[in-house]
């Protein structure tokens, strides 16, 4: 992530091996590609592809600012197996709520988060605003997909006490973590994480019927702790535990 305000960016021709979003916060912006120059300004959105020779600079350089994301072409192909046309440059101009919900999105990658919920912030990021707007056939689910798809509802089904990633169920089913959700989706009509969340919470309500104790049900559901079973459990029931077998 690169930000800028009130500097030039680059004054010669260049390009990036990284897929690169901009979004322009301040000021107007003028890029020049293939001898041709276009000026992008406030809450513009521009997707430029890896390699594609551009220049950007500023019609007023006090009064200029924009953010930069550079994404690894490699790592946006794994996840949507979409490849990009390397010679158009695409851009959308922005409502104020759209423009507002970028930016927090790339305020989201900037904070102390973990690296796998900057991916997802990121992956949610790309399907909203590039994936999904951008028209190509949609690729049918096939047999072995399916079947894939199907072993993988069956390993949830084994293993829904233990600590499962997307990374995980990606390695297991070789299917794109993006590929895999999707289909799952299409199949079960839930993302697999949370199918796997409502086989525990399901599991909860037959372990308190039963009289368990709660911190026992939470050690076997794999939770942290107690607190945890319980914010979960009130997700899906809109209860506690404890008021739920009360009701029973």
């Amino acid at each position: 992530m690169k930000r800028c305000s009130n500097t030039l960016h680059a004054e010669r021709e260049h390009f990036h091996q990284e897929l690169s979003i901009g979004l322009i916060e301040e000021g107007t912006t003028l890029v020049e590609f293939e001898g041709v120059s276009y000026n992008f300004s406030k809450q513009d959105l521009i997707i430029i592809p890896p390699r594609l020779i551009h220049n950007c600079n500023p019609i007023d350089i006090n009064s200029w600012k924009f953010t930069m994301v550079y994404i690894d072409y490699d790592w946006f192909y794994k996840i949507f197996e979409l490849k990009l046309n390397r010679n158009i440059l695409l851009y959308s101009k922005l409502k104020q709520d759209k423009f507002t919900e970028i930016k927090s999105y790339f305020s989201s990658l900037e904070d102390s988060l973990n690296h796998s919920t900057k991916e997802l912030f990121l992956i949610e990021f790309l399907k909203k605003y590039l994936i999904d707007n951008i028209k190509f056939k949609s690729l049918e689910l096939n047999s072995l997909k399916r079947d894939k798809i199907k072993k993988l509802k069956v390993y949830i089904d084994h293993n829904f006490n233990q600590k499962i990633t997307l990374d995980e169920l990606s390695d297991i089913s070789g299917i794109s973590k993006y590929h895999l959700i999707r289909n799952f989706k299409k199949i079960y009509k839930i993302s697999p994480l949370t199918y796997q969340r409502n086989l525990r919470f399901n599991f909860a309500k037959r372990e308190l019927k039963e009289g368990k104790d709660l911190a026992k049900i939470a050690v076997n559901l794999g939770y942290y702790d107690q607190s945890h079973l319980t914010n979960e459990f009130k997700k899906f029931s809109g209860t506690t535990p404890n008021d739920y077998r009360e009701n029973l």
